[in-house]
């Protein structure tokens, strides 16, 4: 630092100090301390310096982070002089002069830019931005009255409370920097290898290291600062492992190593010479890892500004981790949704979109989901004119594995409808394309096929362990059971399905079940049970196959007093003409 005393004409006494320093944020808390030094020698008050320190960082911040960008080597001059009752400091930086918009208010912490313009003209009697011989000259001005001589007590209790403040503000410009760097970072991960090369350059420190609560209690190294020199750590350390980051995660307090040459062997924080200094991270009264600061020399050791600056970051290190963690949390929940939500897409392609009618048959199916997507699935398919495939299909699980199984069985049926008039060969064929692959999936699927033909007078249908057949003749009081057999498909490769025959006379109605229909609950917990379902058909099934499904909906819905269903309900009515 050099101090120039100049006479002006002999009017004016005029003294002055400059340096230079190089782009490093780390030597702003030096310069702010010989500036801090020159006013406070000449009488000025601790509370007018905290202010003049508060525009005097965010200017240096400034001209190193904007005006010196993408320039290797670039330096910065720093001039202030306080004459008469002027105090007027000078920042020249090699940046391109560009008018400045000052904003009317404080911006957002998070926001790109413009809030050391706001601190400074703010905190400053003068703010001033001009061109100076090709680079940028920052003009700061304060109205300080004149300089006064202090007594030496004075001037050591200044120091002792500046130093305190310019501590602070230390943090605080950190904790801005970092609000930056968060809102800008592409994720968790790159936002905390910025912070720690940071911190470790702000606290004179030579290395920084960030671990992370892992599954099974123990700790994984989640980020570094250090100079290329240093030797890496370990990167997971395990509950068993007495060491002095395990302590500060268990017991939540911060620890301050003054030699590490004296820890233990093994301990990953044992150097020849140094100090450290481990704090937890801790949000929420819950410690989610540790934070620790090194420095070669034992002396001078971490200062109480500089440990609460390292503690701060953990603080802001720890909300920073939660927010990440929400944020995945979220996005999870959003793909899920959307899955669901393609998963539903898929079940609705698969539903019919026509129901057909033959000269002597119509067939109607209704399906309600438990949820957004359930594992139910009917189909009709038309072979001719004169004949339909009824197809029931309640495939083990939800969601898009589900839909996705409904869509092949879909597909495979109606690639074999050649079989339609025989199905149980039909099944035993789409069992056998699909076994394997359910078999390795651990899944299975009940199905129920008929085939109903206006020149027979029977229906031909065939079970892979699906819910019994529910026939009601014309005039009969309560329906009658038909089991169908068979095991599930995707369970056994060679199982032989058998087709079964049922006649037919015109008025009868077949109807093809669920389970979720009949095994509904009471609202004092009593199962419907499929018995007492039959008994009911009578009273339910007076009209056209449409309003057959819908009453036998509305009838189980009631049942269960409006209670939300545990699972997928599908009901599929056929009636002969």
């Amino acid at each position: 630092m050099v101090i120039e005393n100049q006479f002006i004409a002999g009017l004016t006494y005029r003294e002055s100090a400059q340096c230079a320093l190089p782009a490093d944020l780390a030597l702003v808390p030096e310069v702010a301390g010989k500036v801090r030094t020159y006013c406070l020698q000449r009488g000025l008050d601790p509370e007018t310096w905290a202010s003049l320190e508060l525009a005097l960082v965010e200017g240096l911040n400034n001209a190193i982070e904007h005006g010196c960008r993408g320039l290797r080597e670039a330096n910065i001059q720093v001039r202030w002089n306080w004459t008469d009752e002027l105090l007027e400091i000078e920042i020249l930086d090699p940046g391109q002069y560009r008018p400045p918009s000052i904003p009317a208010r404080l911006p957002d912490p998070l926001a790109e830019g413009g809030r050391g313009l706001y601190v400074m003209s703010a905190l400053m009697d003068g703010v001033s931005h001009r061109s100076h011989e090709g680079n940028h000259l920052l003009v700061l001005r304060k109205k300080l009255g004149p300089p006064r001589p202090a007594d030496e007590d004075r001037e050591t209790a200044l120091d002792g409370m500046t130093g305190e403040l310019s501590n602070s503000y230390e943090t605080i410009a950190a904790l801005f920097h970092f609000c930056e760097e968060l809102a800008t970072a592409r994720s968790y991960d790159e936002f905390v290898q910025q912070v720690l090369r940071r911190l470790f350059k702000l606290v004179r420190g030579d290395e920084a290291w960030l671990r992370i609560a892992a599954l099974g209690g123990g700790l994984k190294l989640a980020g570094e600062g250090r100079a290329p020199r240093h030797a890496s750590m370990p990167e997971s350390l395990g509950p068993e492992d007495d060491v002095v980051e395990t302590q500060v995660f268990r017991e939540a307090q911060q620890q301050t190593i003054e030699d590490c040459s004296e820890l233990k062997p093994g301990d990953p924080l044992r150097r020849e010479s140094g100090c450290a200094f481990v704090c937890p991270i801790l949000f929420r009264h819950t410690t989610s890892g540790v934070l620790s600061v090194l420095r070669e020399q034992t002396s001078p050791y971490f200062t109480a500004g500089e440990t609460r600056l390292v503690s701060a970051v953990a603080d802001f290190l720890g909300i920073a981790r939660t927010i990440a963690l929400s944020q995945d949390h979220r996005l999870a929940q959003l793909q899920t949704e959307r899955e669901l939500e393609i998963a539903a897409e898929i079940q609705h392609l698969l539903l019919p979109k026509a129901h057909p009618e033959t000269g002597r048959s119509r067939v109607f199916g209704l399906s309600q989901m438990a949820r957004e997507v359930g594992g139910d699935y009917f189909d009709f398919l038309p072979i001719g004119d004169k004949a339909v495939l009824l197809v029931v299909a309640d495939v083990m699980g939800k969601g898009v594995p589900a839909a996705l199984l409904a869509t092949i069985l879909r597909t495979t049926i109606r690639a074999h409808s050649d079989l339609a008039e025989d199905p149980g060969r039909l099944l035993t064929l789409v069992n056998r394309q699909l076994s394997v692959d359910l078999n390795n999936l651990d899944m299975f699927i009940t199905v129920q096929i008929a085939f109903l033909s206006d020149e027979t007078d029977e229906l031909i249908f065939a079970s892979a362990g699906h819910c019994p057949l529910l026939i009601f003749p014309q005039g009969a009081v309560a329906a009658s059971q038909r089991r169908g057999g068979g095991i599930p498909i995707g369970i056994l490769n060679d199982v032989e399905y058998e087709s079964m025959r049922e006649p037919i006379a015109p008025g009868d109605r077949f109807i093809f079940l669920s389970d979720g229909i009949y095994e509904v609950q009471s609202a004092a917990g009593v199962i419907l049970g499929l018995d007492a379902l039959a008994r009911q058909i009578p009273a339910l099934c007076t009209g056209d196959p449409r309003s057959d499904c819908r009453r036998l909906l509305d009838y189980v819905d009631a049942y269960s007093a409006g209670t939300p269903a545990a699972d997928d309900r599908t009901v599929l009515v056929a009636q002969r003409h």
